[in-house]
């Protein structure tokens, strides 16, 4: 089992002070994430905010093993001919949520996917607090216990695990496991 971590969006206030450089223009933001990221969560309300041309543009800049994971909508006039991975998920209200400490972690429900040889599974990690290393530890224990008969497993951090030292640590504690 390989666990891609990527954040869910990757335009926010607190990236704009914490990861990319002052500089960089608003075009190459998505270059710059997909250098360190696999995998991108475009949820409803970035997807509405993306039209299909940029969300087309990423596409056509990230790499083959890159993974676009689209809320609810594929969008798929832009989805044709592309070699990168795509799928098509659902977060369901009546989903049995686990809960780590402060960590909400939610399973979706996979519709469609697309350029994908492995079993792939995707899932949600919010939290109303900042986390402490342990807990963030448990988290990626009880996936790799859990989630072991998939090939890959795209976690997404949202809400206040997206700030960019909780990525960073959860990366570090996924390659000591």
């Amino acid at each position: 089992m390989h666990i891609t971590i990527a954040v869910d969006g990757f335009q926010h206030e607190v990236w704009n002070k914490q990861y990319f450089p002052d500089d960089l223009p608003n075009e190459w933001r998505f270059g710059y994430y997909a250098n360190e990221f696999d995998a991108l969560l475009f949820d409803k309300p970035l997807q509405q905010a993306s039209d299909e041309l940029s969300i087309y543009e990423m596409m056509q800049e990230a790499d083959d093993d890159f993974i676009f994971v689209f809320c609810d909508e594929l969008p798929v006039d832009i989805a044709k001919g592309r070699a990168c991975g795509m799928i098509q998920v659902s977060f369901s209200l009546e989903s049995k949520d686990v809960v780590i400490g402060d960590i909400k972690l939610e399973q979706a429900n996979i519709l469609f996917q697309q350029n994908m040889s492995e079993t792939a599974c995707v899932l949600r990690a919010t939290s109303d607090c900042l986390v402490a290393n342990e807990k963030l530890k448990q988290l990626l224990m009880y996936i790799c216990a859990n989630y072991a008969h998939f090939d890959r497993v795209c976690l997404f951090f949202g809400l206040y695990l997206q700030d960019v030292q909780t990525i960073n640590n959860a990366k570090v504690i996924n390659e000591l496991l």
